[in-house]
């Protein structure tokens, strides 16, 4: 099993965000953050030519972040994991990354 850890690209600020009283999971990439990611993507692409299947937080940055991923290896299989939401603990991870249909897989 290949294991690439990707944290989300750059978000909007949060003190701005959390100031009109918006909920920090819903906080999305800014621009600069969705155009560097698409580069990061192009780049890990040179490396690694497929993806067998790419785990995500549910949080609205880290979604955006693997939908470019996804559209950069469009046969990547995508699944939203509660395990990696920022109150989680690693022992969550691990647990969640040998549960079927994620055990045996390569990860991103």
């Amino acid at each position: 099993m290949n294991l690439v850890v990707i944290r989300h690209g750059i978000a909007e600020a949060r003190a701005s965000w959390n100031a009109d009283g918006r909920l920090d999971e819903e906080r999305p990439l800014s621009q600069h953050g969705k155009t560097r990611m698409a580069l990061a993507a192009a780049g890990l692409a040179t490396e690694l030519p497929t993806l067998g299947v790419l785990v995500s937080s549910p949080l609205a940055r880290a979604r955006q972040t693997a939908d470019i991923l996804c559209h950069r290896f469009p046969d990547t299989d995508l699944h939203l994991s509660e395990a990696l939401r920022p109150e989680s603990c690693p022992e969550d991870i691990v647990t969640a990354l040998h549960q079927p249909p994620l055990a045996g897989s390569e990860f991103i």
